[in-house]
């Protein structure tokens, strides 16, 4: 008997599991859905990271659908973060990861607040403080409405 946590079929080959959302709330209380769903969002954050266009250029506002639509089928290969689960639609994906981003994105703004004695750092998941980069990235970026404002103040 394995010690694997995969489900085989009669032909042995690995059955995979069902994605579903990375996070779920309950009772007002959010975590995340398992073990594997933390490490698949850290691992996508790392490969974002490491585009030659940093997290900005894939998972920036504007270029997050289209890295999604890119990367999914590599992501659920076989040695890809996603392979042990089924492959769901680019659309499916980028919104179960904009959940968690919502959800990492409360713990972020918590522990920018006031709060000088880093006591709200102490409960923040490895998966949600990997997000961190990608918010403090977006917050050095300026906006298109931003930049026009300054390039007209400089004619």
């Amino acid at each position: 008997m394995s010690n694997s946590t995969e489900v085989h079929d009669s032909s042995s080959t690995p059955r995979r599991r069902t994605l579903g959302p990375f996070v779920y709330t309950t009772n007002g209380r959010t975590g995340i859905r398992s073990a594997s769903h933390g490490t698949v969002l850290v691992r996508i954050l790392q490969l974002a990271g490491a585009h030659p266009t940093g997290l900005i250029g894939t998972l920036g506002h504007s270029n997050r659908s289209s890295w999604f639509q890119n990367n999914t089928t590599a992501l659920f290969q076989a040695d890809g973060p996603l392979g042990m689960f089924k492959e769901v639609s680019p659309a499916v994906l980028a919104r179960h990861f904009a959940i968690a981003q919502g959800q990492a994105k409360e713990y972020f703004d918590r522990n920018h607040s006031a709060d000088q004695t880093g006591a709200a750092h102490e409960d923040v998941p490895q998966w949600a403080s990997q997000f961190f980069c990608l918010f403090e990235a977006l917050q050095n970026v300026v906006s298109v409405s931003d930049q026009a404002a300054v390039d007209r103040s400089e004619r």
